[in-house]
This record gives structure tokens, C-alpha cells and sequence, in this order.
């Protein structure tokens, strides 16, 4: 029995609320540790209200933002909203957080329009403030607070945490600026879209950063978000999530310009990938940057991000509950069984 990693599980894009209640009792019964919804305006469900719904059904599952965009909400708004959550959940809450991916719909469904430009050359900078707000108001009887971007006078919540001092915030980072967050403010840090090896050299990163804040890095937990295909053999694992997974890489390297440079180079290209379309992207480098293959294949994989220092791994792109079940009995079952 090998053990210290916990699971888990993105939600699939369910049609439908009852859909999603169903898939996330269904994981709960496969004995991942948390579901995880996403924080996009494309996606069918706003996260908290899906996760709220899913807290009411569910009893053990851990219910978590992936990732919350802690830009286009009020940070006193974000600490009312998810206080409550905690609450009802019975203090079941991870919040994860991010800066967001500023693009045209964002502008236009936050209704923030021509100055979605400017506010997204300073989103790490609003989002660092927002976290460093969202926790004074969720741990200081009033808040006082003058930033850059907020500013707050004598102000509170009432809102009781069920969770002490507050729910785990896992900061979600590519780019130096929010690992450095993550250093100062995470009870987490999330990652993705690497190698293994990779991995290791980020976690190493962020912890020299945690050094620099005075905190002690391991108090930060190290989280491995993943697209994942599973199946009875390679090649029907491959089948099931080779699109997506080339898409999600291919635009993953186009929008993150550091992650590019350093993945290419990771990967045994020079600088430059050579992509122009996610068609061109191999089942080799998929591979490599995620879970995919046979659950002896998988349990490899997760064992060597292991021991790199990866202790959650957050499995994305499992949809049916065939796959759920597989995934437990093979994978979840050889950790912790």
C-alpha cells in the first residue's frame, strides 16, 4: 500500500445540476477527497452556487473552487459568500484561487468593457490584494484596509467559519509573481502541464519564496492538477482525452509565455515550440505533461510526481462514472487501500 497523496476531481461540464449532484456522490463513494468546479463564465454553473448545491448532497467530499478568479468579485463580496459556503458545508471548504484568464468574454460578462485591458495588465497585483482582503475579513472582527485597489473602512462579515482560522487557500501559479503569493498567503500551491522533473524544480521555487516570507514551506501543500484518461489499455486511454489534452497543452504554452519557454525546453525543443495548431502537438508530449494510459500506467506517473514532492493530485477530464470507478479501484485503491 503506498500512501500520503490524496484525490482529487474536477467536475464534467454536467447539462444539468442533478447530473452534476449525481457525479459528485458518486466520487465521494470512490473515495476521492474533493470535487473541484470551475470558475469560468463558459462553464454551465457558477462555482459556488454549484458547490453549494453539491455541499447539501454530500456528506465527506471536500468542495472546492478550481480556481476561484479573484478579480472580477469584490474580495468582501468573495469572503460573505464562501463564509457562508464553509458553513453550510460544515467547514468541507478549499478555496482555490487564481488571477484569472482575462479575455473578451470575461470583459464582457463582468461588464467591465474597455478597461478589461488595463485591469488585466494589474491583475496580479489586484488579486494579491484580494486574498490578503478576502482573509482579514474572514479572521478580523473589523477591517481597516487601504491598497491600491480596495479600500475599506471599519468594515465586517457575519458570517461564522465552520473552519479554523479559515478554509485552506491553495493558490493556483505559473508565472514568478503569483509563486510568490502563493509563498506568502497559500495554505496551497497548484500547478499544472508539466513534467514531473518540472514539477519538482516549481515546488523547489515556491518554497524558496516561502523562506524569504518566513513561513515554513512545509506548511504549503504541493497540488498536481492533471487531465487524465484511464482505460483498459493504452490506446483506448489515449483515444478518450487526446483531443482536449492536445487543445489544453497547445493554448496552455500560446497564453502563458514563461511556462512556454521553460516547457519547450523540457520537452527537447528549443525555445520555440513547434506548434502552430493543437493537431500538431504528439501523443508523446501529451503523455508526458499528464495522466494518461493504463492505471499501472497512471500509478507510475503518480508516483514519480511523488517524489517531487506532490502530495494532492487534482484529476481533471473524467466524465463518466465508469471512469470514476476504474480510477478508484485501480489507482485511489494502490495509494490508499
Amino acid at each position: 500500500m503506498r500512501t500520503n497523496i490524496h484525490f482529487g476531481i474536477s467536475e464534467p461540464n454536467a447539462p444539468d445540476i442533478n447530473t452534476l449532484i449525481k457525479f459528485a456522490r458518486t466520487a465521494e463513494k470512490c473515495g476521492f477527497n474533493s470535487i473541484h468546479v470551475g470558475d469560468h463564465v463558459f462553464k454551465p454553473f457558477e462555482s459556488l452556487t454549484a458547490l453549494t448545491a453539491i455541499a447539501m448532497k454530500t456528506t465527506k467530499l471536500k468542495i472546492a473552487t478550481h480556481v476561484l478568479d479573484m478579480n472580477r468579485r469584490n474580495p468582501a463580496t468573495t469572503a460573505h459568500v464562501t463564509a457562508t459556503l464553509d458553513h453550510v458545508s460544515g467547514g468541507r471548504l478549499i478555496l482555490g484561487v487564481g488571477c484569472g484568464i482575462w479575455n473578451w468574454p470575461t470583459y464582457t460578462v463582468s461588464n467591465i468593457g474597455d478597461t478589461g485591458r488595463l485591469m488585466a495588465s494589474r491583475k496580479v497585483r489586484r488579486a494579491k490584494e484580494a486574498i490578503e482582503v478576502l482573509k482579514k475579513f474572514w479572521t478580523e472582527p473589523r477591517v481597516d484596509y487601504k491598497g491600491n485597489f480596495y479600500h475599506f473602512t471599519n468594515a465586517s462579515i457575519k458570517t461564522n467559519l465552520s473552519q479554523h482560522p479559515h478554509p485552506p487557500v491553495w493558490v493556483a501559479a505559473y508565472g514568478i509573481r503569483m509563486k510568490q503569493i502563493a509563498a506568502q498567503f497559500g495554505d496551497g500551491f497548484i500547478t499544472q502541464t508539466m513534467p514531473s522533473f518540472m514539477c519538482g524544480e516549481e515546488i523547489e521555487q515556491v518554497k524558496g519564496f516561502a523562506k524569504e516570507a518566513g513561513r515554513n514551506p512545509m506548511k504549503i501543500k504541493t497540488i498536481f492538477a492533471s487531465l487524465t484518461g484511464i482505460g483498459r489499455n493504452r490506446d483506448a486511454a489515449v483515444r478518450t482525452i487526446q483531443e482536449r489534452a492536445r487543445s489544453l497543452l497547445f493554448y496552455s504554452v500560446r497564453d502563458h509565455a514563461d511556462h512556454h519557454n521553460k516547457l519547450a525546453e523540457r520537452l527537447g525543443y528549443d525555445r520555440s515550440l513547434p506548434w502552430e495548431k493543437p493537431e500538431d502537438v504528439s501523443s508523446a508530449d501529451i503523455c508526458r505533461v499528464y495522466l494518461i494510459g493504463t492505471p499501472e500506467d497512471i500509478i507510475t506517473r503518480i508516483e514519480e510526481y511523488m517524489k517531487e514532492g506532490i502530495s494532492y493530485i487534482i484529476v481533471m477530464g473524467l466524465r463518466t462514472i465508469e471512469s470514476l470507478n476504474l480510477f478508484s479501484e485501480k489507482v485511489i485503491s494502490s495509494f490508499n487501500g
